[in-house]
């Protein structure tokens, strides 16, 4: 996708909120943290649709 930047390792760059660097798109688990367990990608995901969820009631 135009605008979203990746680290050098392969993994999409997001802000403390999991946004990437194009408003409105979120990132999670292991494609914006490398590779990880199920857990720790099933964390990441719960908070980032936290996120999402306040991105789209404007609270963020």
């Amino acid at each position: 996708m135009p605008g979203v930047e990746f680290w050098r390792n392969g993994t999409i760059k997001v802000n403390e909120y999991n946004m990437t660097s194009v408003k409105g798109l979120f990132a999670a688990g292991d494609v914006a943290q490398g590779p990880s367990n199920i857990e720790l990608a099933m964390k990441s995901g719960k908070k980032t649709a936290e996120y999402v969820d306040k991105y789209l009631r404007g609270e963020l």
